[in-house]
């Protein structure tokens, strides 16, 4: 009896913390007007959370406005679009993709899974159970208010793999926010600079945005293909973890905190699967690997790991009035930025600065006596890229950064070395003083040498092979080849091959660098590679996600940051957004979007972002094969000019790694560099480096940019010269109005 009454009291105990608890009693707002169980779980000033305790169903009451955010379209059942699977989706709150025992790969919604809500302290936590022949897991999300933003977790660590069956990714809130046939509006995507993806818009061949790995944050992983065939991504890649969507003029906003180094942003317009257009995030939680045999071909099973990421963490703010637009919610996520990040205001040495990256040297195949060997050719050297700061000053370039590439030993292809050392090839180390010291004593003018912490080459002793490189998951180390045979993605494994550094390693590396480099006056760092290329490591007993990979290097940036000081630059390539809030300068920062078929129209949203706060130059001009529209880009939004030289010869890189560097020559560049420069100087000295608080999209040819200064950019597109609000704009050029630095 004492047994049965202990048991009793046990399930009491048990029920009382896992079951739905009732939801707190308070003056609630407007009561939801639809039928369901949506029941007020906590409010603010600024919003209400209700929750669904039977289905996982919640919804948002904008408090201001009283409008309603739901994770599941409340029209669902009429629409007549989706069937089988795709209309189950309409009301899942989870799609989970796992792996069998025997290695096969399936989906199950959550409509399958049974749910326990439950409260814990101010959480929410919707408990998902999927048993089945071939599942059997649990997977939790927890959701909570806070004072401006709603926050949702993807509780990985809390995962339980109770079977053989393993999760590989979760599809989050497919419907979140979804709007209808009848809504107007549009969702935000962060390809490149950022794209609109305009609702109910007829679309020809109209396809699901991400679910061909073109939405993955920080684009695709290189661990995983490497080397094997693997297609070409001609997409922007996505530099920034969010995303949003304005409707019927209100938006919300995704901003990924946590986790998004292994996300992936989806999204359609109607009439694909559905009647809705909708955006929502995949989550990869294990990462897979098939294997292959002798040949390259992919054999029986998959490597997987069981190594999983960091929970994801979302914001959901919600903006309206005049911050529900594009420029709103950039203006919201750099306050993100601001707030949580630390970022700020852009360093005044580095604002509308002339931007250029000098070769060094290169390794190319060289004879003697009839013996091949490999040697360093000169490109730039110490006293030739002295020589150029002192043209550029000759010329009135008030703001120069000077970015060095290979001017280390072994040039191009130098393994990172912690040391500081001289190329003998380009003057050696009094030659390189000399260029520090020289660019040191002039005011507005920064340069720095930069460090590959990425590719190893061999030949080093600070990085060795089998113990600081990166590893798959098939435990061999990964190889990048730079050349492909075709644009399908085979590679050409004839081509020069290199692995990649472990990113565990690479803050150590870098401190080291920098103390070294100090010691030569060097007050300015660059790490290029490690802001536009992220990946994780698979070593046996050294593993590191791609979320914890992203930690790595932005540790490297906060040490350089702290070395640099508040004269010092830091600068990286690409600029994603775990290294853009501690960098200075973003070299080859996004400037045109994907043009995709399902959002073609192109929004700077990158630089609306970070504009005021990092100086962001374009990918280099004279590579560029749209110079006239990249010309009218930067005026538009205020970037700086961005060149990439050489004092050698256009055809020194033939027979070399680096064809695809055609067109570098000083001589041939220079004078051109001065007029393109010359032509954006107005737009500098009117903007100076204030932030863009609105642009405008006025016609399909004229764009109207607006500055924190009061400074505006009108720019035409067109062929033709055109008149808005009293401005005349020349066919293809641009006005600057008003402003004055600030």
């Amino acid at each position: 009896m004492k047994k049965t009454i202990s048991i009793i009291l046990s399930l009491v105990l048990f029920l009382s913390c896992v079951t739905v608890i009732p939801f707190p009693v308070s003056a609630a707002p407007a009561q939801l007007d639809v039928a369901g169980n949506y029941t007020l779980a906590d409010e603010n000033a600024n919003l209400a959370l209700y929750i669904d305790s039977n289905t996982g169903d919640f919804a948002v009451m904008n408090m201001k406005t009283g409008s309603v955010w739901y994770s599941t379209p409340l029209d669902w059942e009429s629409d007549t679009k989706a069937q089988g699977e795709t209309r189950d989706e309409l009301t899942s709150k989870m799609t989970v993709r796992y792996l069998t025992n025997n290695f096969s790969s399936l989906t199950i919604l959550s409509n399958e899974a049974s749910l326990i809500t439950e409260r814990q302290g101010d959480d929410w936590i919707m408990t998902y159970y999927f048993k089945s022949t071939s599942t059997n897991f649990t997977i939790p999300v927890k959701l909570s208010l806070e004072e401006d933003y709603v926050r949702v977790e993807l509780m990985i660590d809390k995962i339980k793999e109770l079977g053989e069956s393993r999760v590989l990714y979760v599809k989050l809130y497919q419907m979140f926010g979804a709007a209808g046939l009848n809504d107007t509006g549009y969702g935000l995507l962060t390809d490149g600079t950022g794209s609109l993806m305009e609702f109910n818009r007829g679309v020809l061949n109209s396809y699901e945005f991400g679910a061909e790995d073109e939405g993955h944050f920080y684009d695709n992983n290189p661990t995983e293909v490497a080397d094997q065939a693997y297609f070409t991504n001609w997409n922007e890649a996505l530099r920034l973890p969010v995303y949003g969507m304005v409707k019927n003029g209100e938006a919300y906003l995704n901003v990924i905190e946590s986790g998004a180094a292994v996300s992936e942003v989806r999204g359609y317009i109607s009439n694909y699967k559905n009647s809705y257009n909708t955006m929502y995030t995949c989550v990869n939680v294990r990462d897979t690997q098939n294997r292959r045999n002798a040949t390259g071909i992919s054999g029986t099973g998959s490597y997987y790991s069981d190594d999983l990421p960091e929970n994801y963490i979302s914001r959901l703010y919600f903006l309206d009035g005049d911050d529900a637009s594009y420029v709103g919610m950039a203006e919201k996520y750099r306050e993100y930025l601001i707030e949580e990040d630390g970022m700020d205001k852009v360093n005044e040495s580095i604002s509308n600065a002339l931007c250029v990256t000098l070769y060094g040297s290169v390794k190319k195949s060289k004879h003697f006596l009839g013996i091949p060997y490999t040697g360093n050719d000169e490109l730039t050297s110490y006293s030739e890229a002295e020589e150029l700061v002192g043209r550029l000053q000759t010329d009135e370039v008030s703001k120069a950064y000077i970015n060095y590439l290979g001017w280390a030993p072994g040039g191009l292809e130098t393994t990172m070395k912690t040391k500081f050392s001289a190329n003998s090839v380009l003057g050696g180390k009094k030659d390189l003083q000399s260029l520090i010291d020289t660019v040191n004593g002039i005011e507005n003018y920064n340069l720095s040498f930069d460090v590959d912490l990425q590719a190893f080459y061999g030949g080093n002793s600070d990085v060795k092979k089998f113990k600081n490189t990166a590893y798959g998951l098939d435990s061999s180390p990964v190889t990048i080849y730079k050349e492909r045979i075709s644009a399908a993605g085979s590679l050409d494994k004839t081509s020069i091959a290199y692995q990649l550094i472990h990113p565990r390693y690479m803050p150590e590396y870098a401190e080291e660098f920098i103390n070294n480099a100090l010691k030569w006056n060097v007050k300015n760092f660059s790490f290029g590679s490690i802001g536009s290329t992220l990946y994780c490591a698979y070593n046996l007993q050294n593993v590191s996600t791609r979320d914890e990979s992203a930690a790595y290097m932005a540790q490297v940036y906060q040490k350089a940051k702290e070395a640099a000081g508040a004269d010092g630059i830091v600068n990286t390539n690409g600029g994603n957004g775990y290294a853009a809030p501690y960098v200075d300068n973003i070299l080859e920062a996004p400037v045109f979007g994907s043009h995709n078929n399902i959002a073609e129209q192109e929004v700077p949203f990158y630089q609306i972002v970070f504009r005021g706060y990092v100086n962001l130059a374009s990918e280099p001009f004279n590579l560029n094969s749209e110079q006239d529209d990249l010309i009218l880009r930067l005026a538009e939004t205020g970037m700086s000019l961005y060149y990439l030289l050489m004092d050698a010869d256009s055809t020194s890189f033939q027979d070399t790694e680096f064809t695809s560097s055609y067109a570098c020559a000083v001589d041939d560049h220079y004078d051109e560099m001065i007029a393109k420069y010359n032509r954006l100087k107005p737009v500098y000295d009117a903007v100076g480096s204030s932030t863009i608080t609105d642009h405008q999209i006025f016609s399909e040819d004229v764009r109207i940019t607006t500055f924190s200064n009061g400074a505006q950019v009108y720019v035409n597109y067109g062929v033709s010269e055109v008149i808005v609000n009293g401005v005349t704009i020349a066919a293809n050029d641009f006005t600057v109005v008003g402003g004055g630095n600030a």
